[in-house]
């Protein structure tokens, strides 16, 4: 299966994650302000059991995707040299 030429980083599916949960960030916004609201998120629904389950899933599905992505991509980089 071909890779598609731009993948999302990470921070961006961070922010997408965000967003699912009503915390909209204005496109420019800091790592420092992206991150915080994300850990500010995470604090605020820890006792959340049903958030860890779906929410949390959500983003490890993103996060655990986005780095087999990129082993992919380091395997056929190593090939073609």
């Amino acid at each position: 299966m071909p890779m598609p030429a731009i993948r999302p980083t990470t921070t961006t599916r961070v922010r997408h994650f965000l967003r699912e949960n009503n915390i909209h960030l204005a496109p420019w916004s800091s790592l420092e302000q992206t991150y915080g609201r994300f850990y500010a998120l995470l604090m605020h629904r820890k006792g959340d059991t049903r958030f860890c389950r779906a929410g949390c899933k959500s983003l490890a599905h993103a996060t655990t995707q986005a780095v087999t992505e990129n082993h992919y991509c380091l395997r056929l980089q190593n090939k073609k040299a």
